[in-house]
């Protein structure tokens, strides 16, 4: 018998797998060797969108498109071993090409060491032999498209984080080069203008180099290896060398940044370097998605347990059923309000405060306003 055949358990199995299940929608590409095989598949896949090919015939233009199309591709082979393994590597080639491939799943006949090495080589995902059970085979196309669905998200999540940090770093590159521009060509006679515009190109690479910094950060989150210095430091300061960092952000949006603090000083002990980084993600996230013309209003206190920081802007608000999770790695409310946004400074935000021994939360009402804030603790 080459089948092992238990009709009752594999509709029990296929309804478990496949009701309510966007694999209903998966293409299935079945290649034979004998033609004969091909109701059996039908009967086990019928709940996919399953298709057909003769290994005589896969390599027609319309077959080889359908490969590519599908997101499992079962190799029956009964005889042609070869034949088979030549269409592996033609499907691993694909593949080094940056073309959209199937899993692969090799069914054959030759249970050896040697065969199944060779299919596995050539680029299987899977190695069944016959006989086999149907429910193996129906739960590991469950299993291989959901892999492939987490890689291809995996992959469009990078390209897009990639093309997001791109986009962000156009912004002060752009305004460092058109300052170096108006300085090259002699178009500032003032004195005075000419320190504003040098200030202003300061301040662009200084940006630049936050975005790169939180790039560098995040690695060493996800290592393990995020470590702060601390020493005593004044919080007060630090904020308003950061309210001057972000100027060229807020003056092309003729947005002023308040800060109300009645101290003359707040001290903390903390990394420096870190606590900036901090304060000018979320500076910069104010400026990006409040409207033209409206206040920045920071807020700065110290009571007995800690020093807090607060940051308010008026706009669209956070969409999200809980706004803290724009704290999460990439994660961003940027796309609904067709703005850029890696979402990567918060989640930097978010862990640096917490290494501190610290609190960063967020309110939000929809179209009115975005508050963020933290707290460090003053031991």
């Amino acid at each position: 018998m080459l089948w092992q055949i238990n009709k009752n358990e594999e509709n029990n199995i296929q309804n478990q797998l496949l009701n309510n299940n966007p694999l209903k929608l998966s293409k299935i590409l079945v290649i034979v060797e004998e033609d004969r095989h091909i109701s059996y598949y039908k009967c086990i896949l019928h709940r996919f969108n399953v298709r057909f090919c003769n290994i005589n015939h896969i390599n027609t233009g319309a077959n080889t498109l359908s490969l590519q199309s599908a997101d499992v591709c079962i190799l029956c082979c009964n005889k042609k071993l070869k034949s088979f393994y030549k269409l592996l590597k033609y499907i691993k080639n694909l593949e080094a090409q940056k073309v959209r491939v199937p899993s692969v799943i090799f069914i054959a006949k030759k249970h050896d060491v040697n065969y199944i090495e060779h299919a596995y080589k050539h680029g299987a995902d899977l190695y069944l032999t016959k006989p086999f059970n149907q429910n193996i085979l129906v739960a590991e196309i469950h299993h291989l498209i959901e892999r492939k669905a987490d890689y291809m998200n995996s992959m469009e999540m990078k390209e897009s984080f990639l093309a997001m940090v791109t986009h962000d770093l156009k912004t002060p590159v752009n305004a460092s080069i058109l300052a170096f521009n108006l300085l090259m060509n002699n178009e500032v006679q003032e004195e005075s203008d000419r320190q504003e515009i040098m200030s202003q190109i300061f301040s662009s690479v200084k940006y630049s180099k936050l975005m790169i910094d939180n790039i560098l950060t995040r690695s060493k989150i996800e290592n393990g290896k995020l470590e702060v210095v601390k020493r005593m430091i004044c919080l007060k300061k630090l904020v308003c060398e950061c309210i001057r960092q972000i100027e060229f952000l807020s003056n092309d949006k003729k947005q002023p940044v308040n800060l109300h603090c009645n101290a003359s000083e707040i001290k903390i002990m903390a990394d420096e370097m870190e606590m900036s980084r901090v304060i000018l993600n979320l500076m910069s996230n104010a400026v990006e998605y409040a409207p033209f013309g409206t206040n920045i209003d920071i807020e700065l206190y110290q009571d007995e347990q800690a020093a807090h920081f607060s940051i308010t802007n008026t706009g669209p608000g956070i969409n999200l059923k809980n706004p803290n999770d724009v704290f999460d790695k990439y994660i961003s409310y940027a796309k609904k309000h067709k703005k850029v946004g890696t979402g990567l400074g918060l989640y930097v935000a978010k862990e640096t405060i917490l290494a501190h021994g610290g609190s960063i939360s967020v309110k939000s009402s929809a179209n009115n306003f975005t508050t963020f804030q933290f707290s460090i603790p003053n031991n």
